[in-house]
């Protein structure tokens, strides 16, 4: 299982990876941040390492116009389990304070 667990998450950072301008990259991070942050509550410490090591280069990536899915956020703060995954829990409130710092009037 945690075979098919990193082998998606190498799927996701290539296409991480792979974003040529912000544009981009915010489209992979609306599209594959919530996933990547789910893969903390693995129980493989491989999967959580490699999940970890993508969430830090997203956040190295990200430029300050770059905006974060709030809303999917949100739903996973609002999950049945969220709460007893530490690591899920202090990354996914680092990109919510991210995302809330960044919101417009118009994506509201």
């Amino acid at each position: 299982m945690a075979n098919n667990e990193i082998q998606l998450l190498e799927n996701i950072e290539i296409q991480f990876v792979l974003a040529e301008n912000e544009v981009q990259f915010e489209k992979k991070i609306t599209y594959f941040l919530s996933h990547v942050l789910k893969e903390l509550a693995s129980p493989h410490e491989i999967v959580r390492k490699k999940a970890i090591e993508i969430l830090n280069h997203i956040k190295k990536r990200m430029s300050k116009t770059v905006k974060l899915p709030w809303n999917l956020l949100a739903e996973l703060v609002c999950s049945e389990n969220f709460m007893q995954f530490t690591l899920l829990k202090n990354f996914t409130i680092v990109f919510l304070k991210t995302a809330y710092d960044r919101l417009t009037e118009k994506s509201t």
